[in-house]
């Protein structure tokens, strides 16, 4: 199983409304993150060049490094 960062889920705008009503219940959040992960299940490895078109095909990005008192939350659908 592999895991592929994706694209940002929501705008700045959203975001921004989002962070807005959590901190109406719990003042203390700062900031708020959205964005797409991909679960890739592979039969073997993949060679440089498939590797690269998976990649671009599901928008991959750089994964961000959390802050330090981060906390995640990772909604998934059912199979």
């Amino acid at each position: 199983m592999r895991l592929i960062h994706g694209s940002p889920a929501l705008s700045p705008f959203r975001l921004a409304q989002l962070l807005q009503t959590i901190q109406t219940r719990m003042p203390t959040v700062s900031a708020v993150t959205a964005h797409h992960d991909y679960l890739v299940d592979l039969s073997g490895p993949l060679d440089p060049a498939a590797e690269a078109r998976l990649e671009r095909l599901l928008d991959a990005m750089p994964a961000a490094e959390p802050a330090a008192a981060s906390r995640q939350l990772w909604v998934i659908p059912r199979a």
